[in-house]
C-alpha cells in the first residue's frame, strides 16, 4: 500500500522563520537580562553628595554605570517584536526605550566616555556582546530552534 504525503513548502519555510525568530527572541531576552544584571551592581568609586542627605557611589571608570535612579537599566526593551522576514533575512530589535523618551541620552557618554565633561568610559554594551560572544549565544539560539522544530515535527505543521 503506498503513502502520500503532501506539504507546503511556503509553510514549512514560515514554520522554519517562527523558530529562528523564538530563538533570536530567546537570546535578546537573555542579553537584557545580562545588561540590567551589570547594571545593577553598586558602585565601587567616588562617593558623592545626592541632595541634601543622600549619597551615591559612583561607579570606578572601566567599569559598568553604577545605578541611582534605575533609568538606564529600565531604559533597555527586549523582545519589541519588529519582525523582518525577507528572502535569507529573519529578524528581531533589541531597542534602548520602548519610545524616544523613554530612552536615556547619556547611555552613549557613560559607554564612550565623554571628555568634554570629564567623564571616563563606563563600558556596559561591550562587555555584555562580549559575554555573548562565542558559544553561548549559538547554544542558547540552537536549544530554543531544536525545540520549536521538535514541536512542529509533533503537531504537524497544520497545529
Amino acid at each position: 500500500m503506498a503513502s502520500k504525503v503532501t506539504f507546503n513548502s511556503r509553510t514549512l519555510a514560515r514554520l522554519q522563520q517562527d523558530a529562528a525568530l523564538r530563538g533570536i527572541e530567546m537570546l535578546t531576552f537573555s542579553f537584557q537580562k545580562r545588561l540590567r544584571k551589570m547594571l545593577n551592581k553598586p558602585g565601587t568609586g567616588k562617593i558623592y553628595r545626592v541632595g541634601k542627605k543622600g549619597t551615591h557611589q559612583a561607579s570606578s571608570p572601566g567599569k559598568p554605570p553604577a545605578p541611582r535612579t534605575g533609568r538606564l537599566r529600565d531604559s533597555w526593551v527586549a523582545g519589541r517584536r519588529k519582525k523582518i522576514r525577507k528572502p535569507g533575512k529573519i529578524g528581531i530589535s533589541l531597542t534602548q526605550g520602548a519610545s524616544f523618551a523613554k530612552a536615556v541620552k547619556y547611555a552613549r557618554s557613560l559607554e564612550y566616555g565623554d571628555p568634554s565633561r570629564n567623564l571616563k568610559k563606563r563600558p556596559f554594551i561591550k562587555p555584555t556582546i562580549k559575554f555573548f560572544r562565542g558559544t553561548r549565544a549559538q547554544r542558547i539560539f540552537a536549544s530554543v530552534f531544536r525545540r520549536e522544530i521538535a514541536k512542529i515535527n509533533r503537531r504537524g505543521p497544520h497545529g
